[in-house]
């Protein structure tokens, strides 16, 4: 039986970060705004929800509830995503 592999993986064999950046640039499209309305926000800068660290990238930024005292370890904030849903709402209004 043929396995079938992951198309990002193969990808990856295939072609360079440039290569693929070309590729993208070369065959990507405008969508309709009518179409563009109808699908769902996507903003994939930051990956939702991944661990918060502060500076030095070693120690975790927590969260303390005040009135548990439990600490748990922050979330990043998908703020790109939010950004460009509020000015969606602005364009649209």
């Amino acid at each position: 039986m043929t396995e079938i592999k992951d198309g990002l993986d193969v990808l990856r064999d295939v072609l360079s970060v440039g290569e693929a950046a070309s590729l993208i640039e070369r065959t990507a499209v405008w969508v309709a705004p009518e179409t563009f309305k109808l699908l769902p926000l996507w903003f994939p800068e930051f990956a939702r929800r991944a661990p918060y660290y502060k500076a030095n990238w070693s120690t975790p930024q927590m969260n303390k509830n005040r009135a548990s005292g439990i600490s748990v370890h922050k979330a990043e904030g998908n703020i790109y995503a939010n950004l460009a849903r509020r000015a969606r709402s602005i364009v649209a209004r």
